[in-house]
């Protein structure tokens, strides 16, 4: 997979003419001619090249693709870290983190960091974009929030797109592809021309050659060189603005240790509103905000979400013939079984107690909860242990583990309220 952020990739070049067969592959995100299935787990290195001849490499990164689950869709987390050398010298390190449908390619998440103090973090559902944003370190946060006019795969991986359809001489098929940050996609055409033999790095491939041009004017974006295996992209060629050719080396390479499916803290699914994790005490009132309702009234359950990193765990202790012993809810298990909330549910904290060491803070948060908010008297209190990180941007819940308050386990003087 090939991606823009951190090098400048500037898709332009001299139109010429292109005919579209009427026989195209036309796609859209989540047709069914797409099958993200082709893409196994695997690590590749890739380099990228600007100049004459050889040229001098520009930028290098590495992708590690691992495959996971998400409120029960089957997911790609594709996890890429480079670093590429500026104009003036400097480097620049960064590393953009990618969720996709596994079948469809349909984007979910994307969050990119750069050693610059720029951020940004994505949750895409369907036309729906929604996030933050931030341009270096000395700028705020800004909330993202808008609309694109037809859902598209993301240009950055726009490479993914002919091998789960199909490499064959002479498939051609047209598609949506979306930049971040645009509200508009455009349709690019994507021509399997044949397989040829290639040079990577010393190294003699033979590759599908395909061709991505933009369908508005037929100019030529990019030629792929294309596998249906690991790594799938073998060499890349990009027109640049002065006339100059970008080329781009991909080669497989281990996958890292511990690289096992598993979600990642910095791309999650559901975006957080910015006011919710900006500080200890903003990340648990709207965890007690989230769960909370009157009767008839669905729950905030995407807000409750995207408090949490995505491996996090709900626990309650009970009793079960005088033993304690834990019940232990995943997320969408706490979210699934929750129901009876909707019956009319208000929880709040009533006092506090915090310790912090690092980014880990505990917060031992003395709860009460009623069935109305203007009832009287709660109909139950409790204590919740809530294990909180602050990754130095925002606020996620790790763990929240409770007990509830009774005759023979009452809540001690110094958690409630003096």
């Amino acid at each position: 997979m090939i991606v823009a952020f951190g090098v400048a990739v500037l898709m332009t070049s001299t139109v010429t003419s292109q005919r579209v067969p009427s026989d195209t592959i036309r796609l859209e995100v989540g047709s069914k001619q797409l099958d993200g299935r082709v893409y196994v787990p695997h690590a590749a290195r890739v380099r990228v090249w600007v100049g004459p001849g050889q040229g001098r490499m520009r930028a290098e990164w590495t992708n590690v693709l691992t495959l996971g689950d998400s409120a029960g869709r089957r997911v790609q987390r594709w996890v890429t870290t480079g670093r590429q050398v500026t104009p003036a010298g400097d480097t620049v390190r960064w590393e953009l983190r990618q969720t996709y449908d596994a079948l469809t390619l349909a984007p979910l998440g994307i969050t990119r960091t750069a050693s610059t103090g720029a951020t940004s973090s994505l949750r895409i559902d369907g036309r729906s974009v929604r996030g933050t944003r931030r341009a270096n370190d000395g700028a705020p946060i800004e909330p993202v929030d808008y609309t694109i006019d037809q859902p598209g795969f993301v240009a950055s991986a726009s490479d993914l797109v002919p091998a789960a359809v199909r490499l064959d001489s002479g498939v051609v098929m047209v598609a949506p592809v979306w930049q971040p940050g645009s509200t508009t996609s455009e349709l690019r055409v994507f021509t399997v021309l044949g397989r040829v033999d290639v040079d990577v790095e010393g190294t003699k491939v033979n590759a599908w050659k395909v061709e991505e041009r933009r369908r508005t004017d037929k100019s030529l974006l990019a030629t792929w060189y294309l596998l249906d295996r690991s790594p799938y992209m073998v060499y890349g060629e990009v027109p640049l603005p002065d006339g100059s050719m970008q080329r781009m080396t991909e080669v497989e390479i281990p996958l890292p240790p511990g690289s096992a499916p598993a979600p990642d803290v910095a791309a999650p699914e559901f975006v957080a509103r910015p006011s919710d994790v900006a500080s200890e005490d903003a990340v648990v009132a709207a965890l007690y905000a989230a769960i909370s309702g009157p009767a008839g009234q669905k729950r905030e359950w995407d807000r409750f979400r995207s408090l949490f990193i995505p491996d996090a765990r709900l626990i309650v202790a009970r009793r079960v013939e005088g033993r304690v012993l834990p019940r232990v809810m995943t997320v969408e298990q706490y979210i699934a079984g929750a129901g009876a909330l909707e019956n009319g549910f208000f929880e709040r904290e009533i006092s506090r107690v915090s310790e912090t060491f690092g980014g880990v803070t505990h917060r031992f948060s003395t709860y009460e909860s009623r069935g109305r908010a203007d009832d009287p008297k709660p109909f139950a209190r409790g204590i919740n242990s809530i294990q909180l990180l602050n990754d130095g941007q925002r606020w996620w819940v790790v763990t929240v583990f409770w007990d509830a308050e009774r005759p023979n386990n009452p809540i001690p003087a110094k958690y409630l309220p003096r």
